[in-house]
């Protein structure tokens, strides 16, 4: 059944505490901050994109069991 499942999705999550900004972003998904400091510089974008690893992108359940 998950063979057959086209398409994808995302996961972010994004927590402010005082001057501290924590993310988890799992999928394609961006943050953006709107500062004034920031703006001056011309930066908006706190994360970004990452190929080198797809999560999905292997099918787990075709793999071996590995024995240790």
């Amino acid at each position: 059944k998950c063979k057959k499942i086209k398409g994808e999705t995302a996961c972010l999550l994004c927590v402010r505490k005082e001057n501290y900004i924590w993310w988890l972003s799992i999928g394609d998904g961006l943050v953006y901050v709107f500062h004034e400091e920031l703006h001056k510089l011309g930066q908006y974008a706190l994360n970004q994109r990452h190929f080198y690893e797809w999560i999905g992108n292997v099918n787990t359940f075709d793999l071996p069991v590995p024995c240790y």
